[in-house]
């Protein structure tokens, strides 16, 4: 199996976390290429020839980046819709594929 880069990218898909299951909506949306934390095997080895380039970055990698966004900007629209609600973010210290024993 190898991977085709396309020449130019004009959409991409990104999911935070496992994203294997999204790669149909992917392919639906017009997407070029789709960055997700985690793939799978089987859903990687069934797109081949479909004309979009997976990007797997780590499961715990794309959750990291993307959970500070999403509670910014739910805290922004609590804030300019006036829903006094609390956004708390929960990350744990590290990703817990990089612990050795």
């Amino acid at each position: 199996m190898s991977a085709v880069v396309p020449a130019k990218v004009e959409k991409t898909a990104v999911c935070g976390g496992s994203g294997g299951r999204l790669i149909s909506k992917a392919l639906s949306a017009g997407a070029d290429i789709f960055i997700c934390g985690e793939i799978g095997y089987h859903p990687m080895v069934s797109q081949q020839d479909q004309g979009l380039t997976l990007l797997e970055i780590g499961h715990y990698p794309s959750e990291k980046w993307i959970i500070p966004i999403l509670a910014e900007t739910l805290r922004e629209a609590s804030r300019n819709e006036g829903w006094g609600i609390a956004v708390f973010e929960d990350r744990e210290p590290g990703d817990p594929y990089s612990q050795y024993f």
